[in-house]
């Protein structure tokens, strides 16, 4: 888990706002796997290869990647592809343009 500033309940708004200010926006995975789309752009990448790439089949990335398409750091490129003896057409995910 990552860390986190707190504010009391009972604090004023202004507490809030600094401790929302001192936690990152996005935690260290989500940070891995921004690195590892940065590492493969132009090409983008499929959750096959993100997985992959960290050795992990649980859904652990693919759900980080999910997170960053929501905050807008990754987007869906409109291509498909299909891996070595995989039947599936998978999404490759690129960096969003800013």
């Amino acid at each position: 888990m990552e860390p986190q500033a707190h504010a009391r309940i009972s604090d004023p708004d202004t507490s809030w706002a600094a401790a929302k200010a001192v936690t990152p926006d996005i935690t260290r995975k989500q940070q891995a796997v921004l690195a590892f789309a940065r590492a493969r752009h132009p090409d983008g990448f499929t959750d096959v290869q993100l997985q992959e790439h960290f050795d992990d089949a649980s859904s652990t990335y693919r759900t980080r990647r999910r997170e960053l398409v929501d905050l807008g750091q990754i987007r869906d490129s409109g291509e498909r592809i299909r891996h070595s003896g995989d039947t599936r057409r998978r999404i490759v995910w690129v960096l969003a343009r800013k």
